[in-house]
């Protein structure tokens, strides 16, 4: 469960820095830290931001110790007084029981609030909730008109689900030039789940002239702050040399990093790289972990090289020493 009404880590932490800098400017412009709390919970002369702030600071430990409860009262009282953000993180505290009773119901009820007062991120969330039809009555159309509000104030994450609505035809008719357009929106304000979207359109030509170079670029932006689809799918470019100059070498750090991450995917092609020796010598061991991995995970081509199946990709030979590795690392090879 996220520590803040955020939806990612990496927004999380950007949003504590600025955020402990704005509570230093807002609260300890009239109190000292010694004695801020003692004079806010006597609720005396405290407006709308002032109160948000208390909460805020009681939510991420700011000056005193988290206290979830009292971060609750005091968005409560801010929310009382009409403060956008404080409405969102009520409804934020009842969508994951947060100093409050879960309560999905309500959550939505204030996110509505929020909604209509142009926050966007308690539009997107009211979004989220329509799509998955908690709280609310599931409606796809509801979802993509609370998505398209907050995408058009600017949230990347928000600008993303409007591609995807487009790209799959949810609550509003499929457009692939839309879609496109925007995934780029959001990839541009660095959100790494739409840089993974561009580079997939990018290679399919979904909405956009094909061109593996470009999306070798996005699968990279991505990559590089650490998606593990997104990384898998630089390895898989390298692997093949489209967009760029082929590399097994390339390609298998790549993979390794998404397998370590738990994409199926890599991890077979982690393992194919080291038993097909790429560019290396054969090592059947470190092939053989990443193919039980990859079985472990679900990966039926895996599980075939592991239990001998997969006749046209190896020797028998082979196939005998990836079997007999693999029964020693426990993994069950006999086919039924």
């Amino acid at each position: 469960m996220a520590k803040y009404p955020v939806h990612n880590f990496e927004e999380y932490n950007r949003y504590r820095n600025d955020f402990t800098i704005r509570v230093t400017d807002i609260v300890l412009e009239d109190y000292s830290r010694e004695d801020l709390f003692n004079e806010c919970d006597k609720y005396k002369k405290i407006d709308a931001e002032h109160a948000c702030c208390y909460g805020e600071c009681y939510y991420f430990g700011i000056y005193v110790d988290v206290d979830r409860n009292k971060a609750f009262e005091w968005y409560m009282k801010s929310a009382e007084m009409g403060y956008p953000r404080a409405i969102f993180s009520v409804g934020y505290c009842y969508e994951h029981g947060e100093g409050v009773g879960l309560d999905y119901k309500k959550s939505a009820e204030w996110y509505h609030k929020g909604a209509e007062k142009e926050f966007a991120k308690a539009q997107y969330n009211l979004g989220v909730l329509y799509k998955k039809g908690i709280g609310v009555a599931k409606s796809d159309e509801e979802a993509f008109y609370w998505f398209m509000k907050a995408a058009e104030q600017g949230l990347d994450n928000a600008q993303n689900y409007v591609g995807k609505c487009y790209k799959f035809g949810e609550g509003v008719e499929i457009n692939e030039e839309k879609a496109f357009y925007w995934f780029m929106k959001a990839a541009e304000q660095g959100y790494s789940y739409a840089q993974q979207n561009v580079g997939y359109c990018y290679e399919h030509g979904i909405g956009v002239e094909q061109s593996y170079e470009k999306a070798c670029f996005w699968y990279e932006e991505a990559a590089y702050q650490g998606l593990g689809i997104a990384e898998f799918n630089v390895g898989y470019l390298y692997y093949y040399g489209k967009g760029v100059e082929q590399s097994y070498f390339v390609a298998l750090m790549w993979f390794e990093r998404a397998a370590k991450q738990g994409v199926a995917e890599a991890q077979v092609m982690a393992g194919i790289c080291y038993l097909k020796g790429h560019d290396m010598d054969v090592n059947i061991e470190k092939g053989v972990r990443y193919m039980i991995d990859a079985a472990n995970n679900g990966d039926e081509y895996a599980h075939r090289v592991l239990t001998g199946q997969a006749t046209g990709d190896y020797s028998k030979e082979m196939l005998d020493e990836i079997m007999k590795t693999a029964e020693s690392k426990g993994y069950h090879t006999k086919v039924n």
